[in-house]
């Protein structure tokens, strides 16, 4: 299995999105976000092109949007450079379109690595099994909720997570790295899971990973993997020559 160094964007504090109401808000300008509060926040604006790619979006006007600290700001924006999401100029902030490279990057880890991480877990005892198959099925209910109502940015982020999760089982610093990797390709790549049809499919896909593990078929969790990141590129394929989006 391949085991990536620590990659030099990786944090150490896991990965997770939360929803918009459970964020601090400022009251006021110049009031205080946490950080990794505001973080999660620019980053589904990115997700919803209100950061664009072309037109610089100001540090100054999203203080002043969201009634936060400009500092705050600032160093959130930081971060998303490190990140590789953004670019940043002194008249603000873009989206960072996703390009060839991190498109192959991250099939190439993924393809090298989750498979081989389902079939560990359904090989696990029947303790940590049921237990790692329940917390996977708290991200397929996320996404089934977000289907229903055609929330695609939560859709997304829940599957970010659930892969993320699964990683996170055996190798964690593996996980940080591959959320930034999947960041990259579905923050600035072009949208997926953008029908009914494709959300269905992508939550079957999951359930049933999730039953093969529960059950203890290591094989059939392998392949099942392996089918659904084939399944994975070729959405991600389709979308790019729908919006005519070069990665």
């Amino acid at each position: 299995m391949r085991r990536p160094e620590r990659h030099p964007m990786a944090a150490s504090d896991g990965y997770a999105f939360q929803s918009e109401e459970t964020m601090a808000s400022g009251q006021g300008d110049g009031a205080v976000m946490e950080p990794q509060d505001l973080l999660l926040k620019l980053k589904r604006m990115l997700l919803q092109r209100k950061i664009h790619r072309s037109r610089p979006t100001s540090e100054v006007g999203i203080a002043n949007d969201l009634r936060v600290n400009r500092a705050t700001v600032r160093e959130a924006a930081l971060q998303l450079v490190e990140r590789g999401l953004v670019v940043r100029s002194p008249r603000g902030i873009c989206l960072r379109e996703a390009e060839d490279q991190d498109f192959n990057e991250m099939l190439d880890i993924r393809g090298e690595n989750e498979p081989n991480i389902a079939k560990k877990l359904a090989s696990e005892g029947d303790a940590r099994r049921v237990r790692a198959a329940g917390t996977l099925r708290s991200f397929i209910d996320k996404q089934i909720d977000a289907s229903r109502s055609r929330d695609k940015i939560r859709f997304l982020e829940s599957g970010i997570a659930f892969h993320v999760e699964m990683a996170r089982s055996y190798y964690p610093h593996f996980a940080d790295y591959l959320a930034r990797t999947l960041e990259l390709v579905y923050i600035g790549g072009p949208p997926v899971a953008d029908s009914p049809e494709e959300m269905s499919a992508i939550i079957s896909e999951h359930s049933e990973i999730v039953e093969a593990i529960a059950k203890g078929y290591a094989d059939e969790a392998e392949k099942l993997t392996r089918t659904h990141l084939h399944h994975s590129a070729g959405r991600l394929s389709a979308a790019k020559v729908k919006f005519d989006v070069r990665i």
